[in-house]
């Protein structure tokens, strides 16, 4: 089975706000909507795409919650969704019960620098205990580009050492590698069970991918990379595509090589399992 963990639609470019250059989004790629028959067109060949919500008040954006439930439910053993929920809303517990009551959606999305707010911020705090308490799993927005009011700081991942501490059942991920702290990254990895990452965003630099996994490979962490195509700014097939073609770039390169049987894994992960998401739930 191939999950595709880290996906994105919207229904204008307006939605997005100041939030347009997050590389995450894939936004610098689109000038319009990403609509839902271009999101399933790009799913090929995987089984299952999990779709990010994001909101931040910070920079006026805000892709709806009903926007993709109503995805969701058209194609309930396809997408899954990820409520995108504002760190700094007021409301941000009430909408994280609203995910579990409605039973629509897999879990919750956030992005500490895009909403201003410290990863250990008492607010976020709250939020990580609702989530831990009801057994969703926190998907963090990484990026290689943030937009200009993000604050740099607040994408720094040592916080997320103390959530897993104090949260040991909350499963994390960290997308992008944890980009730019991949070696933070993969210290995390190593140092908790509940932490995760993604290969969101490495398909558009092949030195920085094999880089990025030949460490994780090195330090024993790669089985927790997630396969994620970062949609829109790939489709499934090329972020696979991507991947195996890492052999050939050490191979050019007089690299070692990260065994074949590792990039599989990476493609084949059951990121599900993994989540505590059950499909049929």
């Amino acid at each position: 089975m191939i999950i595709d963990c880290h996906t994105h639609i919207w229904p204008s470019i307006g939605a997005l706000g100041d939030a347009s250059s997050f590389s995450c989004l894939g936004a610098k790629n689109v000038v319009g909507a990403v609509t839902s028959s271009e999101h399933l067109a790009s799913m090929t060949p995987a089984d299952i795409s999990i779709l990010h919500g994001f909101s931040s008040s910070h920079l006026n954006s805000d892709k709806s919650y009903d926007h993709i439930i109503e995805y969701v439910d058209r194609y309930p053993n396809k997408i899954l969704g990820f409520a995108g929920i504002d760190l700094a809303a007021n409301d941000s517990i009430e909408i994280l019960k609203r995910t579990v009551n409605d039973n629509k959606l897999s879990g919750i999305s956030i992005s500490p620098a895009c909403q201003n707010v410290h990863p250990t911020d008492t607010r976020a705090m709250a939020l990580y205990e609702a989530a831990a308490e009801h057994g969703l799993p926190i998907y963090v927005l990484q990026g290689e580009i943030l937009p200009a009011k993000a604050p740099l700081a607040y994408t720094q991942l040592q916080g997320f050492d103390e959530v897993a501490c104090i949260f040991p059942e909350l499963k994390i991920v960290i997308s992008h590698m944890g980009f730019p702290y991949r070696d933070i990254m993969v210290s995390l990895l190593a140092k908790h069970n509940n932490i995760f990452t993604d290969v969101a965003g490495l398909s558009r630099n092949g030195s920085v991918a094999y880089d990025a996994l030949y460490m994780a490979f090195v330090y024993g962490v790669i089985d927790k990379v997630l396969f994620a195509s970062d949609f829109p700014n790939a489709t499934v097939k090329d972020c696979i595509e991507f991947l195996y073609q890492l052999g050939q770039l050490s191979s050019d390169r007089g690299l070692p090589a990260i065994p074949r049987e590792k990039i599989r894994g990476i493609v084949e992960r059951d990121a599900l399992h993994l989540l505590g998401i059950n499909l049929n739930s």
